[in-house]
């Protein structure tokens, strides 16, 4: 895994109260560690349903997880896709 995943992943597991392939009570997370997203370049970087969210640090994926709870998902970040 990439660019101190690892701390973010263990961030999520405190904040949300699940491991690795569970889901909340609540039914709002399912947390599941996938090899590949596609994004190496942007990493870390996590999925939420259909949307990406890149470069992510301790405070943004706080925030992120935050703002699912509330209800608020902010929009996914714009993607440039270069050939």
């Amino acid at each position: 895994m990439a660019l101190g995943v690892y701390c973010l992943q263990l961030l999520c597991t405190q904040e949300i109260g699940i491991k690795d392939g569970e889901t909340s009570k609540d039914g709002l997370f399912t947390l599941l560690e996938v090899e590949c997203l596609g994004s190496c370049a942007n990493a870390p970087m996590v999925q939420l349903n259909d949307d990406y969210y890149e470069c992510l640090s301790p405070d943004s994926i706080l925030e992120l997880l935050k703002a699912c709870k509330a209800g608020k998902l902010p929009p996914m970040q714009k993607v440039r896709v270069v050939f």
